[in-house]
């Protein structure tokens, strides 16, 4: 009997045993967790950018960066190539220097409601729309943005941007910015650029050369245009300044672009019009366009009995040879709301070009007769 339980003990034993490693091989402990994919996180919080090209999801569908653009401080990050892109993130950054580059700058924002945060706009083109429609805010949003070293007018960043909301949006990798608009590095403009922003620039650069030791400032500017070429450009801008704080009213500046730069050609008075006053005035036999444009500008200087005046759309002039022209100008003067657009009729005499009236509504000139007509 004693025999028989011992084997049973032993039966138990080895029964109970079966199937458990050695003492020298421990059980395996739990699989190791599976990577986290890069893409939306509430918190960027020891993470890193990674150098992959730039693209996440905008309004839960697939987002690719195919343009950066970086102009006066707002980044814009797009997907399609029109003027209106199909996606598109945009970052104001409100840098504190007018045209400066961020270059060599970081930015690391948390998702909170404090202020300071840069604005960002997001969104896209519905289908079967020209209009973009985006959301913006001004905080809530997780965001890491590098800058490296601006060379040739390209700036290379990093980003990691998460939006607050249900659809998750982001964007994250690496992309090249193309600088565009006022550029200002280390207090110096980039004078080849075509922008109105440089244009004022140079108008209070000059301005403050002209009073050395005063506080010289441009408080406003409109009627800015420009116009380029291959063999080079022109443009003009109207200008408000002050000196040591005291308003001095507005200048009308005209510049030019030569060997690739731009610069001030020539300032007038606020209550005079450029066109009025060429370097050369026409022959009084000259029957081209430029004189009746010549001459439509000193007829306006009439009406306006040294009146500050903005003119806007230029001067269009209309020639029938010989018979008559007609030339159209829209302007503001200062201080009034109302545009006024004018046409003006001129009669062609032995005498050249004769100033004979307005037109008034209803009535159109038909440059192949010179005639006046009603529509």
């Amino acid at each position: 009997m004693r025999r028989a339980a011992e084997l049973l003990v032993a039966s138990l034993v080895c029964i109970a045993g079966c199937g458990k490693g050695s003492p020298s091989s421990p059980p395996p402990g739990p699989a190791p967790a599976a990577a986290t994919a890069p893409g939306w996180r509430s918190s960027l919080d020891g993470v890193a950018i990674p150098d992959i090209p730039a693209s996440g999801k905008i309004h839960g569908e697939p987002f690719a960066v195919e343009v950066a653009e970086i102009e006066n401080g707002i980044l814009h990050l797009k997907q399609g190539k029109e003027f209106f892109a199909d996606k598109e993130f945009t970052v104001f950054l409100f840098l504190k220097e007018r045209g400066s580059v961020p270059e060599n700058r970081a930015w690391n924002e948390k998702a909170d409601k404090e202020f300071g945060h840069p604005h960002v706009h997001w969104g896209g083109r519905p289908a079967g729309s020209g209009m973009p429609k985006k959301e913006s805010v001004f905080g809530e949003y997780s965001m890491k943005l590098e800058f490296g070293k601006e060379t040739g007018k390209k700036l290379p960043g990093k980003i990691w941007l998460c939006m607050p909301g249900e659809t998750k949006d982001f964007v994250l990798g690496t992309f090249v910015a193309t600088v565009k608009g006022f550029i200002l590095r280390n207090g110096e403009p980039d004078r080849t650029e075509d922008s109105l922003e440089l244009l004022a620039w140079l108008a209070e650069e000059r301005l403050k050369k002209e009073n050395p030791g005063k506080k010289t400032e441009v408080t406003k500017s409109m009627s800015g245009n420009m116009s380029t070429g291959p063999k080079g450009g022109s443009g003009g801008e109207d200008v408000e300044w002050s000196l040591d704080g005291v308003k001095q009213g507005w200048l009308k500046f005209r510049f030019v672009r030569e060997n690739g730069q731009w610069g001030v050609s020539k300032v007038w008075p606020g209550n005079q019009i450029p066109e009025a006053h060429p370097e050369k005035a026409p022959a009084p036999g000259d029957a081209s366009a430029d004189a009746v444009k010549v001459f439509a500008a000193i007829e306006i200087e009439k009406i306006l009995e040294g009146k500050t005046v903005h003119v806007l759309m230029g001067f269009s002039p209309s020639v029938k040879a010989g018979v008559a022209a007609l030339c159209e100008a829209q302007w503001q003067v200062e201080g009034e709301e109302e545009w006024l657009r004018k046409r003006l009729l001129f009669k062609w005499t032995e005498a050249g070009w004769v100033f004979d009236r307005m037109l008034g509504e209803g009535e159109q000139f038909n440059v192949r007769t010179g005639d006046v007509e009603k529509k």
